[in-house]
């Protein structure tokens, strides 16, 4: 099908407002929006503070203005969604991952796919507790983007769909410390092994709020909108441009929308000092942002479709490998190293059950820390149980297992410990092994 263009009201009526550079207070802000009557409010942010240019690097959505235009003859879509909907609390789980700060690069589009991806491994995974983090760094250092000039959305998409992305431990996150793209070659020897990848992307079309809604259901979406400078103090409420000239495009993540304050909510990568927590509800159709949206396809059995369970090797109270039981009194936490033996499983962001006493399975409170990637040189990290007051003195075993972001779940392994009596007198030097020094086990507890 031809497809013709037309230029959108939307991306005009943004437009009009465009100024020569210049910076703004947050009261000229604020004053801007009450003349106008919109429904936002000005504040210090992360960013509002930066120079003309370290804010301009912020936007590298490299997209010429002309795909800024909206398609015409395109097949209508009506569609019924509910009237608001938001991956962050679904019947109070939250499927997204935390937000992030792309600081001192262009690296906005990576951020915004990653974003992406990461919560449809949760949505896919039915697991709401898990919590992937991939690499923005390989992604945008590997999928051709620049801190200078950003990069496009088909770079970055089509990186993610043709070579996958690692987690954030392969190539960590460090262009924005300096401004300065980092060359593919210092990502991880076995990338490969632990990347996920989308089976392809597509632009949402037409581009009005029912087409968008629909994707959406199915997962969080990328965005592209024309950021003008009112955008860098945004602190709250339904954003519109009021002031402050063009600044360039910018890459978010669409996680949801509230049709009683006509907005999408949009996921930030400029850390949590901006916005509402770094989110932003942001006008419908409202500065180009109904118009570059794509959804991804991803499929989850495919990418765990080699996935090895993590296999453990050792169960320990210190890093010199003591098994001697552990003597606690009633409500103290104890502290565990857990060590493992296959290399190729990657435990980062994954589950950690216990059970005491051959009693119920229950999951740890948080998901597993950095120092639980099997590819880490020193593998093994350390957890904390806590031992509720409920258990009588004396010695009690405890089984630990764990379960990776494909699902795969441990083989258990089982230690013993000794609430102890109260006026018992406990000259057990052994369990000093346990001290608070994390050496050797990388500080991670959960």
């Amino acid at each position: 099908m031809k497809i013709g263009w037309k230029i959108t009201i939307a991306v005009l009526a943004c437009a009009a407002f465009a100024t020569s550079a210049f910076s703004l207070t947050v009261e000229e802000v604020q004053e801007a929006i009450e003349k106008s009557g919109a429904n936002w409010i000005a504040g210090e942010t992360s960013v509002s503070g930066l120079s003309i240019e370290e804010q301009n690097k912020l936007c590298g959505l490299d997209l010429p203005m002309q795909y800024w235009q909206e398609p015409d003859d395109v097949v209508p879509f009506s569609g019924k969604a509910p009237a608001s909907f938001d991956w962050r609390n679904m019947d109070g789980q939250n499927f997204t991952t935390p937000i992030r700060d792309q600081k001192a690069c262009g690296s906005c589009t990576a951020f915004a796919c990653l974003g992406v991806l990461e919560a449809w491994v949760k949505i896919q995974s039915q697991n709401a507790f898990i919590m992937p983090d991939l690499s923005e760094q390989h992604l945008f250092s590997c999928g051709g983007g620049s801190c200078d000039w950003g990069s496009t959305p088909w770079e970055m998409l089509g990186a993610l769909r043709d070579i996958g992305m690692p987690d954030e431990l392969c190539f960590p996150y460090q262009s924005g410390d300096d401004g300065q793209t980092r060359p593919c070659s210092q990502t991880c020897d076995d990338w490969p092994s632990r990347a996920w990848s989308i089976s392809n992307y597509n632009w949402v079309l037409p581009p009005n709020e029912e087409a968008i809604k629909a994707a959406i259901m199915t997962g969080p979406v990328w965005a592209g909108v024309l950021i003008y400078r009112d955008f860098m103090s945004y602190r709250g409420g339904v954003y519109e441009h009021v002031t402050g000239d063009f600044v360039g495009g910018h890459s978010m993540a669409i996680v949801g929308w509230d049709d009683g304050l006509g907005a999408w909510i949009v996921k930030n990568s400029w850390g949590t000092r901006w916005g509402d927590d770094g989110y932003i509800y942001f006008k419908y159709g409202s500065c180009g942002i109904n118009i570059q949206v794509y959804s991804i396809e991803f499929d989850l059995a495919s990418n765990c479709a080699s996935n090895v369970p993590p296999n453990l090797a050792g169960l320990y109270y210190s890093t010199e490998g003591s098994t001697t039981p552990r003597k606690v009194d009633p409500g103290e936490e104890i502290r565990f190293y857990l060590d493992y033996e296959d290399i190729n499983c990657n435990l980062y962001g994954g589950e950690l059950w216990v059970r005491v006493d051959g009693g119920e399975y229950v999951r740890q409170q948080e998901p597993l820390p950095q120092e639980f990637n099997c590819s880490a040189d020193d593998a093994g990290g350390y957890f904390r149980v806590e031992v509720p007051n409920s258990y009588e003195a004396g010695v009690h075993e405890f089984e630990v297992k764990a379960v990776d972001l494909c699902g795969g779940e441990s083989n258990g392994l089982t230690g013993l410990f000794k609430v102890v009596a109260e006026g018992e007198d406990d000259d057990d030097s052994s369990e000093d092994d346990d001290d608070d020094d994390d050496s050797g086990g990388g500080g991670g507890c959960v």
